[in-house]
């Protein structure tokens, strides 16, 4: 079955070279399900990388809070 094929194929050992790890932006009340994806010390490290979010990113943050 063509299936079986997209399943067991040549794609079965498929990496995803531009993979990134969990990082959750609150846009709205909406996120909430979001929360502790990841723990704090790992989401400031990850944003203390990337240019497009160290530069908007509070990193005085110490624990998410739920409003």
């Amino acid at each position: 079955m063509e299936s079986d094929h997209r399943v067991n194929g040549k794609n079965e050992a498929f990496v995803d070279p531009h993979h990134l790890h969990e990082a959750v932006v609150a846009i709205s009340d909406l996120s909430r399900g979001f929360v502790k994806l990841n723990p704090i010390s790992a989401i400031k490290s990850f944003l203390s990388k990337v240019p497009e979010l160290r530069d908007g990113a509070d990193t005085n943050v110490s624990s998410l809070e739920i409003p």
